[in-house]
């Protein structure tokens, strides 16, 4: 790596540090209060519909809160916190959830999808917990309101009007697509938003002429057993339209659809803007982000007193995308008359990187989207995920490419969704190493190891006498283990429950805001025990001292999933994740980032660039790209 004049100093400090990183020992709006609100999941491709909730409660004057989010509230304004929950398409999983958000008493409930919808109304009935849902087809029908103007129960929300304009999407599809006759319809009627959808597509087809070819259908196997049987025979149809039905958008089938649309040079009506992206020739539906902003001005109403039946159900703006690509591809001309109506015209792939949060992470995204841009001319969207909900999105192509997975949190994901070698490929593509080595421990800081030697070691934080060095007024008589954001994979609790230690763990909310409880207690000389990792530039300023626990195992680690864990964090080599089609969609960016690969002392000097000269993210990943050319000129295919 090579150093700019100005860095060398910073190297020398860095170098100190770095050499022993992993060795060392309904109701009136009120701002005093924090409103909870309970977000229920009911599939992950819906998730970034909380993302465009939360940005519209910003502008609408709420802040979250430190203790439960992810930013300290600003002093102004009304605070908030969000406790997101996935049911994972199981509607038994979402009731559970449902109920534990009744249970929690929280302020409101946001749902995406019929079935966690249905399941937030039963909840809440009969107690004083609102809902408002999201991504609801045939909301009447389904019996999730009474009627749409006068909701009835606790709840209100935002319908998908699918089953009214479904015909919309033959419309378009015929003026891209004038000789299309017949539409292969694959569809799961146990589906529950299947039945009202269907209904509509056929008497729109018989209006516009367009035959319905349809398959029932009960498994991804299915869709796949019924696309082999047309390779083996004479297709019968000449587009293929994509239902709001997760058997049929899963990865195992879409990806089977997709494929052979491309073997036959069929154009799909999508389902959802990401399949568009990956090749499809069109879609017309709700958008994720612009819903959740909608959602969010019926929230506010309900938190500053609005009785959800007294708020009329609203009607999801619908979004036309059309990939100009695939059209070409098919031989199609797309009339200039649809493209004035389209909300979006993909011209070329866009790349999709995911940004986890935390810093080092933040700066892999930066930097390769920076090199994309400017060195491959390819366009990029950056997506916001935390280290699991990514797993789902890159395997369903929402996402295209994680660049820093810590192996020891993810080993059952990595098992489910790549396989258990490098060359085996289930759902997501194994992207090789990162370079860095990265490790998390328990620390305390070093002036407290100076006083408190004993305290190094896991035994001498058994010890009764040392119970008053670290308790809080939050953990009473217990003492405080502080952590980072509660979403990040830790075992932290289990480790300190077989270890029969008298700790809680308190989680800051994000790596700043734990960053920002650390300052604090190394200004005050207080004592603390905290979960941190290297590689970061923390270990600059902040002379730390690492906790030795038993030893790592492979047998220990094993016993993880029953929360059997009773030993260390490994060392671990930070990994890649693709999505599986990614090479086939964008294949010199995929070589770009198979081949991104730097080291420890990269990441630690670009983080200290940020803290301790200043520098934005930004900067700090262009001043390494000024510097570094050799490095990552290598990466270019």
């Amino acid at each position: 790596m090579k150093l700019g004049k100005h860095n060398v100093w910073l190297l020398m400090v860095i170098l100190s540090v770095a050499l022993g990183l992993g060795g060392c020992g309904g109701k009136a709006a009120d701002t005093t209060k924090v409103y909870q609100v309970g977000l229920l999941s009911g599939v992950e491709v819906f998730d970034s519909t909380f993302a465009g909730f939360k940005a519209e409660m910003v502008k609408l004057g709420y802040t979250e809160d430190v203790d439960a989010g992810a930013t300290q509230p600003s002093g102004q304004g009304m605070a908030i916190s969000y406790d997101l929950q996935s049911a994972g398409g199981d509607s038994e999983k979402g009731r559970q959830i449902a109920e534990q958000f009744v249970a929690d008493k929280v302020d409101v409930i946001l749902s995406t999808t019929n079935h966690a919808a249905l399941s937030a109304r039963a909840a809440g009935a009969g107690t004083d917990v609102p809902a408002v849902f999201t991504f609801v087809i045939a909301p009447v029908q389904a019996g999730v309101v009474d009627d749409l103007r006068q909701p009835g129960g606790n709840i209100t929300g935002v319908r998908n009007p699918l089953d009214v304009f479904v015909g919309k999407r033959i419309e378009f599809a015929l003026q891209m697509v004038p000789n299309m006759k017949r539409l292969w319809v694959p569809y799961n009627p146990n589906y529950s938003t299947v039945t009202a959808v269907l209904t509509q597509l056929r008497r729109d087809g018989a209006a516009l002429g367009v035959e319905l070819v349809e398959t029932p259908v009960d498994t991804p196997a299915d869709v796949i057993a019924a696309l082999d049987e047309y390779t083996q025979a004479e297709i019968d149809f000449d587009a293929i339209i994509i239902f709001p039905d997760m058997t049929v958008q899963i990865p195992d089938s879409w990806n089977a659809i997709l494929s052979f649309a491309g073997e036959h040079n069929l154009p799909i009506l999508a389902n959802t803007p990401g399949q568009v992206e990956q090749g499809a020739l069109f879609s017309y539906l709700s958008d994720n982000v612009a819903t959740g902003e909608q959602a969010a001005r019926l929230v506010h109403q309900i938190l500053q007193g609005t009785v959800p039946a007294d708020l009329p159900v609203e009607t999801a703006e619908q979004f036309l995308t059309i990939n100009l690509q695939t059209a070409q591809a098919l031989g199609l001309d797309v009339p200039d008359a649809v493209l004035r109506q389209a909300d979006t015209v993909i011209r070329e792939s866009v790349i999709k990187l995911v940004e986890n949060p935390w810093e080092a992470a933040q700066l892999n995204t930066t930097i390769a989207r920076i090199l994309l841009e400017e060195e491959l001319g390819l366009p990029v969207e950056v997506v916001l995920f935390d280290s699991v909900a990514q797993w789902e999105s890159i395997a369903n192509g929402e996402a295209h490419v994680s660049l820093e997975v810590w192996p020891s949190g993810h080993i059952e994901r990595a098992h489910e969704y790549i396989g258990d070698s490098l060359t085996e490929q289930k759902r997501i593509e194994h992207g090789g190493p990162l370079g860095p080595m990265g490790r998390i421990g328990w620390y305390i800081p070093a002036y407290l190891h100076r006083a408190h030697p004993e305290l190094a070691t896991w035994e001498g934080l058994q010890d009764p006498a040392n119970v008053a060095l670290f308790t809080t007024v939050e953990t009473g008589n217990k003492r405080r283990f502080l952590s980072g954001d509660p979403a990040w994979v830790t075992i932290h609790e289990d480790i300190i429950k077989n270890l029969d230690l008298d700790f809680e763990v308190v989680y800051a909310g994000s790596e700043t805001a734990e960053i920002a409880i650390l300052e604090e207690a190394f200004d005050k000389q207080e004592a603390i025990l905290y979960y941190f990792w290297t590689p970061h530039w923390a270990f600059v300023p902040y002379d730390m001292v690492r906790v030795t626990l038993p030893p790592y195992s492979e047998e220990c680690y094993a016993k993880a999933d029953t929360g059997g864990t009773d030993c260390d964090y490994p060392e671990e080599p930070l990994y890649k994740i693709f999505w599986s089609g990614f090479s086939d969609y964008a294949p010199r960016a995929y070589q770009f980032l198979k081949n991104f690969n730097y080291s420890n002392l990269d990441q630690i000097m670009m983080m200290a660039m940020m803290k301790l000269e200043n520098k934005s993210i930004e900067e700090a990943a262009r001043l390494w790209i000024a510097e570094n050319e050799s490095v990552w000129r290598e990466w270019i295919p």
